[in-house]
């Protein structure tokens, strides 16, 4: 519509809207526009998904279209050589990229479908994008060969600095299992020599770091550390020095990963960490995270993931809804948004605190395949505040579920329709049950039900079924 008005000088009755109509001189409105104008609408047309990319297309208008396009650089500066070789593409976006920052992303695992190289290309990738290193601004390497990361990293190691990198992701997506070659390969690197001062995103997954040398694992925003055995973990000195040298730390996720060593060894000062919004563990000991917990303290946290194995977690969830040692309020007091996912087992007594220290959540993600009924249960009950009676999770409007039917989620809404703004149900691919659904209009209510919701939303707005 916005390229069809620019292109359009004038119509009549009898012609189509969209009717380019040249003035006299052969030229259209779009025609006048200023090339700095154009280089501006080429660049967010260059950010949709279309099956040819938004800057080859129009390159390919017109002389001056093409002019435009090829000058521009920041059209051409995202990298993931997935033409496959010998990389002409690729190739000629770095050319025409000049000096502007570049976005790599190099996605090289058996299981990526629609990509067309493998790991016996990365040398030659490796040629083309390192003599432009200190132009990076995002390199994201996912890999399941553990000796040819091994190689990247190396070379990673050698280089210098990385100037302008912002975000730093590198997997090691092993599907036969984390960290299976480790043992054969044991030194550590230091991407960068340790030196990325703009680094603001860094995602480690299974790799052998250097974490002593690592200073830009300071001063980041979003850190997420995964699938490291015990012992290439960080220290637990230099893991409290990442986080307190990161003040701006928005996001940290630890996925089978954080400090090395016996808990019992590390030391038991209280590690405030106000600017923490949300928090990720997954796959991590009870006894551990109990421990880690007890020594970092989130304040002001606003989401909560936690995704855990079929051990016990009783203790832990009772201590999260806790206040920590001389703090005002538990972790769970400004939670607004939680997902919990696994197969976490707890009693009905630590559900049941658990839920009572939330009173501020807004939206709750349950996956009911693996989680205990009363998760779901409780939802519909109510427990004693001082001198009323209440729901659990009061302020709940968003709840979101899979392994949850029809009937299950009917119920609910019949007990907490009026509070309840958004009940949807995502459907697993295994899960072939009729009732499971998440059916837009509620078809799995009846007439009946529907009457009820209807009374419930007169006397509450808010309260809309999706």
């Amino acid at each position: 519509m916005l390229l069809s008005s620019l292109i359009c000088d004038k119509t009549t009755k009898d012609q189509h809207p969209f009717t380019i109509t040249p003035s006299d001189s052969g030229d259209t409105p779009v025609d006048k526009l200023p090339n700095e104008l154009l280089s501006y609408i080429f660049i967010i047309g260059s950010n949709f998904e279309v099956k040819v990319a938004f800057q080859v297309v129009v390159s390919h208008v017109c002389r001056q279209w093409r002019a435009v396009a090829i000058g521009t650089s920041t059209l051409w500066n995202r990298l993931d050589f997935s033409e496959g070789p010998p990389f002409e593409k690729s190739q000629i976006w770095l050319e025409r990229s000049k000096m502007c920052p570049l976005d790599i992303r190099l996605y090289c695992i058996d299981i990526m479908m629609g990509r067309h190289f493998g790991p016996q290309d990365l040398p030659v990738i490796r040629d083309l994008i390192l003599p432009h290193s200190a132009q990076w601004r995002v390199f994201e390497l996912m890999i399941n060969d553990f000796q040819i990361l091994y190689g990247i990293l190396s070379t990673l190691a050698s280089i210098s600095e990385a100037p302008e990198l912002r975000e730093l992701r590198l997997y090691h997506y092993d599907i036969d299992g984390f960290n299976s070659n480790v043992v054969h390969l044991k030194q550590p690197f230091a991407p960068f020599c340790g030196c990325a001062p703009k680094l603001e995103q860094v995602t480690l997954w299974g790799l052998l770091v250097d974490w002593e040398s690592c200073a830009f694992l300071q001063g980041v925003d979003d850190l997420e550390l995964a699938y490291h055995v015990k012992d290439v973990r960080p220290p637990y000195s230099i893991f409290v020095r990442m986080l307190c040298g990161s003040p701006n730390l928005h996001t940290l996720k630890l996925n089978r990963s954080g400090p090395t060593g016996n808990p019992e060894d590390w030391p038991i000062d209280v590690i405030r960490l106000p600017s923490v919004k949300d928090l990720s563990l997954k796959f991590i000991e009870p006894s551990y995270a109990s421990a880690l917990l007890k020594r970092l303290v989130f304040p002001n946290l606003q989401s909560l993931t936690l995704d855990f194995d079929s051990e016990d977690y009783s203790s832990f969830l009772e201590q999260l809804a806790r206040p920590a040692p001389n703090q005002p309020h538990s972790l769970c007091q400004n939670i607004v948004d939680l997902k919990l996912v696994g197969r976490m087992g707890c009693s009905d007594a630590a559900i049941k605190k658990f839920y009572a220290a939330l009173p501020n959540l807004i939206s709750l993600r349950l996956n009911c395949y693996h989680l205990p009924w009363k998760f779901f249960s409780l939802l519909s009950s109510v427990f004693q505040e001082t001198n009323d009676l209440r729901y659990y999770l009061p302020k709940l409007t968003t709840l979101k579920t899979v392994g949850i039917s029809g009937r299950q989620k009917r119920l609910f809404l019949l007990k907490r329709g009026n509070e309840v703004v958004h009940v949807r149900t995502d459907k697993m691919a295994d899960d072939t049950s009729d009732d499971s659904g998440d059916d837009e209009g509620a078809e799995w209510l009846t007439d009946d039900d529907r009457d009820d919701r209807d009374r419930y939303r007169d006397r509450n707005s808010r309260c809309v079924v999706q």
